[in-house]
């Protein structure tokens, strides 16, 4: 038994090892991948003589790339030099060759030829070339530009002190105005004549500028100058005429003041509206190449006049070119006074501000239209919604009337030939700037319809002419409309107020004088609000000061007529009470320059007035104690007063345009029309009041 059992022992043994060795054994999946490894491996090994070395490598990509194995994409390729150029323009120039690279960019972008040089840069065409100076540091010394047609080269300041401050959009402009000069349809020969005709040009205007030597005012001598105020060219900005500026382009929204109009804020900011003087290709004319212009003393008068030599063969000639004024934002004017100034002007179809060669057709609107249009920056398109103006104090809605026989155009540039019509062209952009100026002080893009239409004012504005415009409303305390007309004849503005139930003339003068500082619209009609307001308030003062006299004359039994508002003291009969007359006896007795009320109480108005009217019958029961009672009563009287009128003002403005201000004024009394008539009758009811309150 022991034995047999010895003997299977050692068999469990030898089969539990041989079942570990089989399950230890790799899998014929594991032998493949083992396999295969082994594989690669060996022919890594093979192959490990041929690796190249990392700058091998790379030497051999360079190749490859330079190798024009595929027509280049030139769509791609433009878009990856825009890339790289961009990234250009966020790179900060610290060095000389950070200079060089962003300089390189530029004259590529605008088409100019760059080069470099020990003695410096150079960016050039084939009409000017431009040589940047650096010294061994590579610090910039000096530019100088040097034209075809010049013999001497030209140190430029101004393209020196703008790569100082590292404006480069600025030099990018400047390069733009000095390459348009010469964008001419002509040989080189011709073309070279272009600068010099620019030059005699702008010559002639700054000696027509230097006869207006009578003021050192530069808003005065804006307006008053034939040719505006004139900015020389700088560097590659050209001469800039600017001929008008409104009051609001002076307003500096950081300090909330007004700046003073210096050479320096001109230079710096593009504020009012401007002109500048260049020269474009078109069909051949006779332009000068010399200066026209002298200065002869007026024998009858003394003063100095200008006269201008006609065109010859020595001081001019026939160029594919001509002059133009380009205006530094659109305006639009009148297109019939355009076409008398008896040039090629107005808008063509293509907005260019000037008719193509090929007659195009003249974009011709209303003036409305384009006045809002151009005023909103093309954010509103129509004029006949209503324009609100929010003020501090006021909120206006205007709207504009469209008069079909004003045909306006919008223009841009308006191109000329000589320099005595430059005068002619800037007088009559000065009336349409003007023209503008008030219809764009009614467009507020940021302004939008408050929540209280009851106390908006509604006016309608229409454009007579070019030079008149009238603003219509409805007089806020009367039945009547009133019509506010600016005259622009003479080139200011003057201010008239109609009405059918006032003479307005001083008011009129004073409106004048606010416009003048302004230049807007709803300033000044914020202005003639506001005299309405302080008028009524006046009258309304003297109506109670006229009813307290009244009272004490129906106390004493005789009381003349100290005021009234308005015609309320006219007599409607015997039984009125609204008529001022000799006051009666008795409590009840009528006072002079009472005023007659409706008996169509309004419940809701009863607490403000009968405030002021408790007040003023508390003083005058102390006021008739003593001889100081008058003066007492005449000083209360006017607090109540104002109390009364602000909920008069309040609650005028609700009114039917059928109802009356005199029907209004009953509803705010609390208390029976027979028994306000006088001040008696007030003392009464506040005795009554007092005893009901002790019982």
């Amino acid at each position: 038994m022991s034995a047999a059992l010895g003997k299977t022992a050692p068999a469990a043994a030898n089969t539990t090892t041989a079942a570990q060795l089989l399950s230890s054994a790799p899998s014929a999946a594991e032998k493949n991948k083992q396999w295969q490894r082994e594989l690669l491996m060996e022919r890594i090994r093979t192959r490990s003589t041929q690796h190249k070395t990392f700058a091998e490598l790379s030497k051999a990509m360079r190749m490859s790339l330079l190798e024009k194995r595929y027509a280049l994409d030139a769509v791609e390729k433009a878009n990856l030099q825009k890339c790289l150029d961009s990234m250009q323009h966020c790179i900060k120039v610290t060095s000389r060759q950070g200079l060089v690279e962003r300089l390189e960019s530029l004259s590529r972008q605008l088409g100019l030829k760059f080069m470099e040089d020990t003695s410096g840069l150079f960016i050039s065409t084939d009409m000017f070339f431009l040589e940047i100076i650096l010294d061994a540091n590579g610090a910039l010394t000096d530019v100088k530009v040097h034209h075809e047609c010049k013999i001497e080269q030209q140190s430029c300041s101004e393209l020196v002190n703008c790569l100082n401050r590292g404006d480069f959009a600025d030099f990018t402009v400047q390069l733009e105005g000095l390459s348009s000069i010469y964008q001419l349809n002509a040989e080189p020969k011709v073309k070279t004549k272009a600068f010099v005709a620019l030059q005699a040009m702008e010559t002639d205007l700054y000696n027509l500028f230097q006869m207006q030597n009578f003021t050192k005012d530069s808003q005065q001598l804006i307006k008053a100058s034939s040719v505006g105020l004139v900015l020389k060219r700088r560097g590659g900005h050209p001469m800039k005429l600017i001929y008008f500026i409104s009051p609001y382009d002076l307003i500096s929204l950081d300090t909330k003041t007004v700046e003073p109009l210096t050479t320096e804020l001109l230079t710096s900011k593009d504020i009012g509206f401007s002109v500048t003087v260049n020269l474009e290709a078109s069909s051949a004319n006779k332009l000068q190449i010399l200066p026209i212009v002298s200065v002869a003393n007026d024998p009858q008068t003394g003063s100095e006049m200008p006269i201008y030599a006609p065109l010859n063969q020595q001081n001019s000639m026939l160029l594919p070119a001509t002059f133009v004024l380009r205006l530094n934002k659109p305006l639009p004017v009148c297109h019939a006074n355009l076409r008398s100034l008896g040039l090629p002007l107005g808008a063509a179809a293509d907005g260019s501000g000037l008719e193509s060669t090929d007659k195009k057709e003249v974009s011709v609107s209303s003036i409305m239209n384009l006045v809002v249009q151009t005023a909103s920056e093309q954010q509103l398109k129509n004029s006949q919604k209503g324009l609100f103006v929010n003020l501090p104090d006021q909120t206006h809605c205007y709207f504009f009337t469209e008069n079909k026989q004003l045909q306006a155009t919008l223009v841009t540039s308006i191109p000329f030939t000589e320099p005595m019509q430059v005068p002619k062209i800037l007088d009559f952009l000065k009336r349409q700037a003007l023209f503008y100026t008030l219809l764009a002080s009614c467009v507020r893009t940021q302004s939008k319809m408050g929540n209280d239409m009851d106390s908006t004012t509604i006016l309608e504005v229409n454009a007579i002419s070019f030079q008149q415009i009238s603003v219509s409303l409805q007089h806020t305390y009367e039945e009547s409309m009133a019509t506010l007309e600016f005259d622009l004849r003479d080139g200011n503005v003057k201010c008239t107020l109609f009405s059918l139930t006032h003479n307005y003339d001083l008011l009129s003068l004073k409106l004048t004088k606010i416009v003048e500082k302004c230049l807007s619209i709803p300033v000044t009609i914020r202005a003639l609000l506001k005299y309405w307001d302080q008028e009524t308030m006046k009258l309304f003062q003297r109506s109670i000061s006229g009813g307290v006299g009244g009272g004490m004359g129906g106390l004493s039994g005789a009381g003349p007529s100290t005021g009234a508002y308005g015609n309320f003291n006219m007599s409607m009969g015997p039984n009125d009470v609204g008529g001022g007359g000799v006051g009666g006896v008795g409590m009840r007795g009528g006072g002079g320059g009472q005023i007659k009320m409706e008996p169509n109480a309004r419940q809701q108005q009863l607490p403000n007035m009968a405030s002021a009217t408790n007040t003023l019958s508390g003083v005058s029961a102390g006021g008739m104690a003593g001889s100081g009672g008058a003066s007492a009563t005449a000083a209360n009287a006017n607090a109540s007063g104002i109390a009364g009128f602000l909920q008069y003002k309040t609650e005028i403005k609700q009114e039917d345009f059928h109802d009356s201000p005199k029907s209004q004024m009953q509803n705010n009394l609390p208390f029976n029309a027979a028994d306000s008539s006088s001040l008696g009758g007030m003392h009464q009811l506040q005795q009554t009041q007092q005893q009901q309150q002790q019982q």
